[in-house]
């Protein structure tokens, strides 16, 4: 299997007319119409080799498989096969605009259904998902944690060895559900959770509730936890908590709003959006 890189003229000529083009990601099962679009318009190949590796695959898209699960397991997956990257090279948009559009290019139109209906989008929607998920909308953290292949990756590596026991022992107690919403609350929005220590307190705060057969809803009660945590980082040295002092808040919200206490945090509503 060849990793390849997507040059950055490719990318940003793709990118900037997509509207262009954006239909092909509809109706071409395989990412030839790159290259041939490339060479067309800018005489060059788009794709650069960059490091051959064992095969590997990822999650099946079987009939069935929830969405949240593929993206769980991926995240395992791609991780465990690609841990050699080092945080510069994953961060780089040409590597994963490189997968997303050629070694993976029909995995990723099948990830998501809607490329393999008969009625083809069109309009200004289409156009930015198909931007984040093939390449890097916006910055490079909202990047590769929008992407469809970078956002495993990195989930993989934020949470592998973070606790002791099973090496992806962390992502099996965030868990399955809801993944999507936890990655865009728990790796997106906040940037404190590059912090190991205060992400592996945000873990043990799942696993008390796992523990006690507690369901917790994203939205309900993480993402207010996670902006009582913010707001804490904005009158205290968040860093300076041990993991110990942030599970114990994490608990103590979640608890006060089961239990209708104030939590002293105001959720602040998002418009939803597709990750």
């Amino acid at each position: 299997m060849n990793l390849c890189y997507m040059k950055q003229e490719a990318i940003d000529f793709l990118k900037s007319n997509l509207e262009e083009y954006y239909e092909n990601y509809y109706t071409q099962k395989d990412g030839n119409w790159i290259i041939e679009v490339c060479k067309k318009e800018l005489d060059i190949e788009p794709f650069i080799n960059f490091k051959e590796i064992d095969n590997f695959e990822l999650f099946p898209l079987d009939k069935g498989i929830s969405k949240a699960e593929i993206e769980f397991e991926n995240s395992k997956i791609l991780y465990k096969n690609l841990s050699f990257l080092d945080e510069t090279i994953a961060s780089d948009e040409r590597l994963w605009a490189g997968l997303c559009n050629s070694t993976f290019y029909d995995y990723v139109r099948n990830r998501w259904d809607d490329y393999n209906k008969i009625d083809i989008k069109k309009g200004k929607d289409t156009i930015t998902t198909i931007n984040s998920r093939f390449f890097f909308k916006s910055g490079v953290r909202t990047g590769i944690f929008r992407n469809t292949l970078a956002k495993c990756w990195w989930v993989g590596k934020n949470t592998y060895n973070l606790i002791e026991g099973n090496k992806f022992e962390a992502l099996d107690i965030i868990g399955k559900s809801e993944i999507s919403t936890k990655i865009n609350e728990i790796f997106t929005s906040n940037r404190f959770s590059s912090n190991e220590t205060i992400l592996r307190g945000i873990v043990y705060g799942i696993k008390y509730f796992n523990e006690n057969d507690i369901k917790l809803n994203v939205k309900k009660h993480i993402r207010p936890t996670l902006q009582l945590l913010n707001v804490i980082g904005g009158s205290t040295i968040l860093d300076c908590l041990d993991e110990k002092d942030i599970t114990d808040i994490f608990i103590e919200n979640i608890i006060n709003i089961i239990e209708n206490k104030n939590s002293g945090i105001v959720v602040i509503e998002k418009e939803n959006e597709d990750i």
